[in-house]
């Protein structure tokens, strides 16, 4: 963003105030602080409509632009000490991901909300936006106090202190209401002797900044308190984290509020605080494996009727939002079964499911100093993943308007079954932005470098967008971030991607392992035989004419990826076992000139075929294969169910 700064004699010239520069639309920022008139103009992807006017209160009064103000302020504060957050996170599980999971939501908001001059339109879509970039535990607390403020907030433009004071307290009934079973000493106490506090002095203290500093005060002591009243506290030496947040996101404002520097707030680049190294702690392994959320859109959503359907599914349960839109945070082992569930009550929008084993591995027993990263469509045995603590990044799947998680939130046999009986669209999509800087940012914290590496770029935006999440992270948090295009897919790209791990393992520094990951995807190969012709012509790998065609005369394609990473259709067969023959054939000219030590086999759903398969093939080079697998669905949607193929690495 380049941003530049003008200062304007009377603050009316900057009314709708706009030029044209480089074809681009660019809106002048009227942005008043209490001392200069100062005008912002950025260029944005789209010109920004922020448009905010924070001057001086009128008697004390809070409009929606300074509410948003503040509310940045605080956000901003937050995001800077995301990796001291990770590192005290105790509760409810040790996966030291609060600060990741709360900058997130804070990061969501700032990105969404465009604020008004009404208090209440601008609380509405601060909370709207939480709700829907909510994060964890104490990310979805934190979003329902922001949703019992703009729901108990009246259509004045403007509110007093004291309408303020009673605002936030009655949001505290909004957020035990949310949470099936609440647990003193964390965010929840912190917010509800805050709102107290700050309710209890404005009845004699009538200046903001003085009444914030007091309550900001006392919910510090409320914070150091935490550890006595939480068991899983006691004897860390550790305050909650989340409760830690809300200290922090009011230390924020308060600090707005001493300087009224609204230019430096605005232009102001977030930049992470590292921490000192703090003591370790003793910890508890999790009772249930996968953090779990959805976000379900609907008719008359019935909180009380989910909150039972949960019941015994897994812990800390927390249901927030409107009957039109709810946001749902579960620990549970069988998140498959949990989203089948809440499928029933209305659309999936939005899932999400995190290994919190993996995370309390990572974070108090990482094996090496380096992550590896990949995406959902690398076939590797789960096994595997766990050995080497390879991270995965799943991309969506979609059947109608119903959003699923590639391999984590729908099962093979579930997904095959809805794959042949659905008339509803089937589409893949890649993860979206803030994935990839929640992972990035967390990774980041725990880890001293990170090598990502992803399908073939030709084929989806997964590589452009992580390279843009990484550029991000890596200036934010000063951590070395590289992000490789494997120009492959499914059974290869996971032969590269246990190569990049076993080099970690041998010691190589971060560079050398990135030298070894390029030299080798030159030399992998990866031939897939199609079984119907159908799913190509869908994911319009092939024309809809040829596709006609090609199933009147039920041609099997055998397809491979060239050079430049694209799926291309290189022959033609009338069955199956002849379409094998021609990659044996591939295989055997390859095996004139090179070595192959390790290869994979990898199939669509049809575990007879691939053993067939396999053995045709083992016969060929003459060792087994390291494992056959079966393709992820998002790779399963182009290729269609009984595909086979197999992916190798020429020595």
């Amino acid at each position: 963003m380049i941003v530049f700064f003008f200062l304007l004699p009377n603050p009316h010239v900057a009314e709708n105030f706009k030029i044209r520069s480089c074809n681009m639309r660019i809106k002048f920022l009227s942005l008043l602080d209490c001392k200069t008139n100062v005008i912002i103009l950025t260029n944005n992807d789209e010109y920004s409509e922020l448009d905010m006017e924070t001057s001086i209160q009128q008697q004390n009064k809070l409009g929606g632009k300074r509410y948003y103000c503040l509310f940045l302020a605080g956000a901003k504060k937050v995001i800077e000490h995301q990796q001291e957050l990770n590192k005290i996170n105790v509760f409810p599980v040790p996966d030291a991901d609060t600060g990741t999971n709360i900058a997130s939501t804070m990061r969501y908001i700032i990105d969404s909300v465009k604020p008004h001059e009404s208090f209440k339109i601008t609380a509405t879509r601060i909370a709207e936006a939480a709700l829907d970039g909510s994060r964890g535990n104490s990310g979805a607390i934190f979003t329902q106090f922001l949703y019992g403020i703009s729901a108990e907030a009246t259509n004045e433009e403007m509110i007093t202190i004291p309408q303020l004071a009673n605002l936030f307290q009655s949001s505290v009934s909004y957020v035990y209401d949310a949470i099936s079973n609440p647990v003193e000493g964390t965010i929840l106490t912190v917010i509800r002797e805050w709102a107290f506090s700050y309710l209890k002095n404005s009845k004699i203290i009538s200046d903001e900044e003085e009444l914030f500093r007091k309550a900001c005060m006392d919910a510090q002591i409320s914070l150091e308190a935490t550890a006595p009243r939480m068991k899983e506290l006691v004897g860390t030496e550790v305050i909650d984290a989340g409760g830690k947040a809300f200290v922090l996101f009011l230390e924020g404002i308060i600090e707005f509020m001493e300087n009224s520097d609204l230019k430096k707030l605005v232009v102001r680049k977030s930049k992470v605080y590292v921490p000192d190294e703090i003591d370790e702690f003793s910890h508890n392994d999790c009772k249930f494996r996968y953090c779990s959320e959805a976000l379900i859109q609907g008719e008359n959503l019935d909180r009380d009727l989910i909150k039972r359907t949960l019941r015994g599914m897994g812990d800390s349960v927390v249901i927030i939002g409107a009957k039109h839109k709810i946001r749902i945070h579960i620990h549970t082992d069988t998140p498959a079964k949990l989203f089948a569930k809440l499928e029933k009550f209305g659309t999936l929008v939005y899932q999400k499911v995190d290994d919190i084993q993996k995370q309390i591995e990572i974070a108090h027993n990482r094996k090496w100093k380096i992550a590896i990263v990949t995406d959902s469509t690398c076939d590797i045995p789960d096994d595997l993943f766990d050995k080497y603590q390879i991270h995965m990044i799943p991309i969506d799947v979609y059947f109608g308007d119903n959003h699923y998680i590639d391999k984590m939130t729908i099962t093979p046999d579930e997904f095959y079954t809805k794959m042949t009986k659905t008339k509803e669209k089937m589409s893949s999509s890649q993860p979206n932005m803030k994935l990839f800087l929640n992972n990035y940012s967390y990774l980041a914290t725990h880890y001293d470098s990170v090598i990502a590496i992803h399908l073939s770029e030709p084929l989806s935006g997964t590589y452009y967008r992580s390279k843009k999440a990484a550029d991000v992270i890596s200036a934010e948090m000063g951590k070395k971030i590289t992000v490789i295009n494997s120009k492959n897919v499914a059974g290869t790209l996971g032969l590269i991607v246990l190569h990049a791990a076993e080099k970690v393992i041998q010691g190589l520094n971060h560079d050398e392992v990135v030298d070894s990951i390029m030299h080798i995807i030159d030399r992998s190969r990866i031939y897939i035989n199609v079984s119907t012709i159908e799913y190509l012509v869908r994911g319009g790998r092939i024309s809809p004419l040829k596709g006609m065609i090609g199933k009147m005369v039920k041609l099997k394609p055998v397809i491979e990826i060239d050079n430049s990473g694209k799926l291309v259709v290189t022959d033609y067969a009338f069955s199956i076992k002849s379409s094998v023959n021609k990659v044996i054939k591939k295989i055997k000219f390859d095996l004139k000139y090179n070595h192959i030590s390790k290869y994979v086999i990898f199939h669509a759903h049809d575990h007879k075929k691939a053993k067939w398969y396999s053995d045709l093939i083992e016969a060929v080079i003459g060792i087994p294969p390291e494992y056959i697998i079966e393709i992820s669905p998002v790779v399963g949607l182009n290729a269609g169910i009984g595909a086979i193929a197999v992916g190798y690495i020429l020595e």
